[in-house]
């Protein structure tokens, strides 16, 4: 066979780890190969155990270990974790390069060692107590390792390729879910690729969707929720990723918010401002207070999401950000006055905001139709009874005969994100199945 037509197996791209894959990795192994640049500049490695938790790799040594002082010099390191000695079957292994931050403190120390000692010694507390014991000594110190680009294999996908069926012959389930192999397999470049997103309202709904393709296209993301346990279990499930608590209408919350996510992920280059509530009644059953809640929580959070996410992007040199109003903010709909005026308003801020900060970011609004999502499951469960009921109800009278998924907006939303969407500023995007054209 000449080399014209030979198949060029060194072409890994096609063999690239998903994103699920890469979590039961991280999940069933306790050992990576760390490598950093010792006293001369020669690159150095060691294995060494270490805990991954919300997107963050945790190791430890004495502070006596040369490695210690190299990597305080120059926090640039890498691991290699493969699946080696874990209970993963398939031949699979995956590398990043990340920035190292070295703790000393008593409060990492006191946080991160029982959960190193109970993933060593699972199952077994005595031991792990024990072990978590020798490990409190003095000079301990905790590396914090945040990870900013990663190059995964997996085996299996080769030999399956070498058997004649490569995996982009067929649609599957990881085409379906926007995973990196749906991507890379195409030739498509990763729009995410090194790209931070910070999302409120992102532990369900739109805003978690839009994470989870963000992540699937190599990025990272900062889940910010009202509800904390809920933003750190969807980090949980998207590597890379962390988990904070917000109320969007405390200002002082989401700068903080916004400083942690700098300081953990080290930037933002992306935005989805999407915490929402709603609320329907008849005007005079409203009082001021209820009303102010709902143009602090939608407005409002929007505006301070707006204020303090935007120097972070303009000192990175640009980014994107996504506004959420809904098709209440152009046409009327019954009981529904306060919530229609929040989104209106909404509207209006976008195409004000994205004056202010172009040209290095754009400012974008999806007003998205009916969609079945956390916030609207509730209602449809009182209209129909179940949600398949109450979905097909709500979907009657919309041309496409049907409600949206959560994942159809991501897909807007992610567009007017990416560079797919550079000559597009103060735009709002109805979504809405035709509604309301009707």
């Amino acid at each position: 066979m000449s080399s014209a037509q030979a198949k060029n197996w060194e072409d890994v791209k096609s063999y690239s780890l998903d994103t699920d894959d890469e979590l039961e990795l991280l999940t069933a192994q306790i050992e990576c190969t760390l490598i950093w640049s010792g006293k001369e500049g020669w690159p150095m490695g060691v294995i060494v155990n270490f805990i991954y938790r919300d997107g963050t790799f945790w190791l430890t040594a004495s502070e006596e270990r040369p490695r210690i002082a190299s990597i305080r010099k120059d926090p640039r390191v890498s691991i290699a974790v493969t699946s080696k000695g874990s209970s993963v079957k398939e031949r699979r292994s995956i590398t990043y390069k990340c920035n190292a931050t070295v703790h000393s403190d008593s409060e990492t120390l006191d946080r991160i060692l029982p959960e190193f000692a109970s993933a060593m010694r699972p199952g077994e507390p005595e031991k792990a107590e024990a072990f978590r014991t020798m490990l409190d000594s003095p000079g301990r110190v905790i590396l914090e390792l945040k990870h900013v680009t990663r190059i995964g294999f997996d085996s299996a996908k080769m030999w399956k390729a070498a058997e004649g069926a490569r995996p982009s012959d067929s649609p599957s389930a990881a085409h379906l879910r926007f995973t990196r192999t749906h991507t890379a397999s195409e030739g498509i470049p990763m729009r995410f690729e090194n790209k931070i997103l910070f999302v409120t309202g992102g532990a369900s709904g739109i805003g978690r969707a839009t994470a989870a393709r963000v992540v699937a296209e190599g990025g990272r993301a900062a889940i910010v929720d009202l509800d904390l346990a809920k933003a750190r279990a969807v980090a949980a499930d998207l590597p890379g990723c962390i988990g904070l608590a917000a109320n969007v209408a405390d200002e002082a919350q989401v700068q903080a918010a916004v400083d942690a996510t700098v300081a953990q992920l080290g930037g933002i280059d992306a935005v989805l401002a999407c915490a929402g509530h709603a609320e329907f009644d008849l005007i005079s059953e409203w009082d001021s207070a209820r009303f102010n809640r709902m143009m602090e929580v939608h407005v409002g959070g929007t505006f301070l999401t707006a204020k303090y996410t935007n120097p972070v992007m303009q000192s990175r040199g640009g980014g994107s950000l996504v506004t959420i109003a809904s098709t209440a903010a152009v046409v009327g709909q019954k009981l529904n006055v306060p919530y229609g005026a929040a989104k209106a308003a909404i509207t209006g801020f976008t195409r004000q905001f994205a004056l202010e900060a172009a040209p290095a970011v754009r400012v974008n609004c999806v007003a998205p139709g009916r969609t079945q999502t956390g916030m609207t499951e509730p209602l449809m469960l009182a209209r129909g009874g179940s949600l398949e009921k109450g979905a097909e109800l709500f979907g009657a009278n919309i041309p496409l005969k049907r409600i949206a998924k959560a994942e159809e907006l991501a897909a807007v939303v992610c567009f007017l994100l990416s560079d797919d969407a550079s000559f597009m500023t103060g735009a709002t995007l109805v979504v809405d199945g035709g509604e309301t054209i009707q």
